[in-house]
């Protein structure tokens, strides 16, 4: 069986997407295109993922990803986040281990197959139990 880190090296390239925010009729607010790279050191270690921001809701029939981006996230991972598991294909989930009072719930599940990432990514506000 291969180990994690051999699990996340599946993930290394590009894909462009865009983060959607939906209201609670599940009506698109707000699109924004993003492009994610992951790649490895020259040493394998670490790997680096870069996370670009274009502005929100581009026009229809434009390039999304034209012009300069306006936000950029860089982490690096020297081993696989606890709150992070692959499966055999390099797809993933990972998530918020526990769940309580004026917490934070976020989730995040990617699938890879062929030379395609599908991505779903849940940011739920503070969570109050009733």
């Amino acid at each position: 069986m291969l180990d994690q880190w051999s699990l996340l090296v599946r993930n290394v390239g590009e894909s462009r997407g865009s983060f959607d925010t939906f209201d609670s009729e599940l009506q698109l607010k707000k699109r924004q295109p993003s492009v994610l790279s992951l790649e490895p050191a020259e040493a394998g270690v670490p790997i680096n993922l870069r996370l670009l921001f274009w502005p929100d809701n581009p026009p229809q029939h434009q390039d999304p990803f034209q012009g300069e981006p306006v936000r950029q996230i860089n982490q690096c991972f020297y081993q696989p986040d606890d709150a992070l598991t692959f499966f055999p294909t390099g797809s993933f989930s990972r998530g918020t281990f526990q769940v309580a009072p004026w917490s934070r719930v976020i989730s995040e599940f990617c699938c890879l197959f062929q030379d395609r990432r599908h991505r779903s990514c849940a940011h739920l506000g503070c969570f109050r139990s009733i």
